[in-house]
C-alpha cells in the first residue's frame, strides 16, 4: 500500500511510515523504525502507541522492547470500518440531497425573528445590473455600504425609497453622503429589496416575518412597482445640497438689508421706478428657472 492509502483509512503520515517499515522488515526495536521509516526519535513511541492502539502494532516483551505488525486482518477490519463509516456518510448525503431538492424546488423561504431577517439578506444574491431596495430603518451597517459602495464602482443601478421621519433621518442622512439615487416614501412597515429580475425579499416588520421569493415573473413585476413609485417618490436634499441652499439663503437676506438701507433715501417716484425694473427682472428670472427645470426634468426622464 501507498502512503495515501493509510491516511483513506485514518491513520497519519508517521503512522503510515511506521507501519509500512514493520511490515517491509518485521520485529524491530524503536531505534531501527526510526532510522528505516524517517520518523524522528522523539516522535516514534507516540506514532508506536497510536498504531497499537488502532490494532495495528504489537509489542514484543524481550529485553530490549521489540515491535511487530499485527496480521493483515486487523487492517481488514480498519478497511471495513472505514467503509461503514462512508456508507453512513453516504445516506446522510442523500437525505441532504432530498432536503437540497425540495428547498431549490420551492420558490419561497420565509424566516420569523430578527435572526430570520438577517439569514434572508445574507442568502441574497450578489446584484449585477440593479439592486432596488425600500428600507424601513435605513440602518448604516457595515455590510450594507459595502454593498452600496461595490454597485456604485460597478455602475449597478442601486435606488432606495426610505422611511424619512426624526427617527431615520439620522441614517438617512449617512447614506445620502455615499449615493445619490434615494428618494422618500410613507412607509408603515416594510422593507423589500428586488433583485435582477431574479429574487424578492419581503419584509413585513410588524409582523416579524420575512420572505424570500425567486420567482421571475414576480421579482419582474415587483421592478416595474418599484421604479413607477421611484418616480413620483420625493426627493431628499443631500447634505451637499443642503449647504448650498443655506448658504444662497444668507446672502439674499444680507442683499436685501443691503438693499433696504438704500431705500431710505429716495423719494417716492425714484422708489416706484426702482419696484418696476425689479418685478421685470423678477418676471424675467420666473420664466428662464421655469425654462430650465422643465428642460431637466425632460432629460431625467429621459434617462429614466
Amino acid at each position: 500500500m501507498v502512503l495515501e492509502e493509510y491516511e483513506e483509512l485514518g491513520l497519519t503520515n508517521s503512522e503510515g511510515k511506521v507501519y509500512e517499515t514493520l511490515i517491509k522488515f518485521g520485529k524491530l526495536g524503536a531505534g531501527e523504525i526510526s532510522r528505516e521509516s524517517g520518523v524522528s526519535y522523539s516522535k516514534i513511541y507516540n506514532v508506536l502507541d497510536s498504531l497499537i492502539s488502532k490494532g495495528l502494532v504489537k509489542v514484543i516483551p524481550e529485553k530490549s522492547k521489540k515491535f511487530i505488525p499485527s496480521g493483515p486482518e486487523e487492517l481488514i477490519k480498519l478497511i471495513e470500518e472505514k467503509q461503514k463509516k462512508l456508507e453512513k456518510a453516504k445516506e446522510r448525503a442523500k437525505e441532504l440531497k432530498k432536503f437540497y431538492e425540495i428547498k431549490e424546488k420551492n420558490p419561497v423561504v420565509m424566516e420569523i425573528g430578527r435572526k430570520g431577517f438577517y439569514k434572508i439578506v445574507k442568502e441574497l444574491k450578489e446584484g449585477k445590473e440593479y439592486t432596488y431596495s425600500v428600507k424601513y430603518a435605513s440602518e448604516y451597517r457595515p455590510e450594507f455600504v459595502r454593498n452600496a459602495l461595490k454597485c456604485r464602482r460597478e455602475g449597478i443601478d442601486n435606488r432606495s425609497l426610505v422611511r424619512y421621519d426624526k427617527e431615520t433621518e439620522k441614517d438617512v442622512k449617512k447614506w445620502l453622503k455615499i449615493k445619490k439615487d434615494v428618494r422618500k416614501i410613507e412607509n408603515e412597515g416594510v422593507a423589500m429589496s428586488v433583485i435582477d429580475n431574479e429574487e424578492v425579499m419581503i419584509a413585513l416588520i410588524k409582523s416579524n416575518v420575512t420572505l424570500l421569493i425567486k420567482d421571475a415573473p414576480f421579482a419582474k413585476l415587483m421592478k416595474k412597482m418599484f421604479e413607477e413609485t421611484y418616480k413620483n417618490a420625493g426627493e431628499i436634499k443631500s447634505f451637499l445640497g443642503n449647504l448650498k441652499e443655506n448658504r444662497a439663503e444668507k446672502g439674499t437676506a444680507k442683499s436685501l438689508l443691503k438693499f433696504a438701507g438704500k431705500l431710505k433715501h429716495l423719494d417716492a417716484r425714484k422708489f416706484d421706478k426702482i419696484r418696476e425694473d425689479l418685478n421685470e427682472d423678477f418676471n424675467k428670472r420666473i420664466e428662464t428657472t421655469t425654462k430650465y427645470m422643465e428642460e431637466a426634468r425632460r432629460k431625467k426622464k429621459e434617462k429614466l
